[in-house]
């Protein structure tokens, strides 16, 4: 699991504050999958990325996200 913590209080009117990460994995690939965080969603949203040289380029924001080795 990983997140974005910003470490100061994020309004609306801020932006989403993001950063890339070269996560290293024994994998060529990955899935990530957000934490399900809005009232009534039944449904994590969820992609596979590439990990090319055993690097997963993930991008965090505020918002957690679990990484499944693949």
């Amino acid at each position: 699991m990983a997140w974005r913590d910003p470490k100061k209080v994020i309004l609306p009117e801020d932006g989403e504050p993001s950063m890339s990460i070269a996560l290293p994995v024994e994998t060529a690939s990955v899935i990530v999958e957000a934490v399900i965080s809005k009232p009534g969603q039944t449904t994590a949203p969820r992609q596979r990325l590439e990990a090319p040289g055993g690097r997963a380029r993930v991008v965090l924001i505020h918002t957690p996200v679990y990484v499944f080795l693949e």
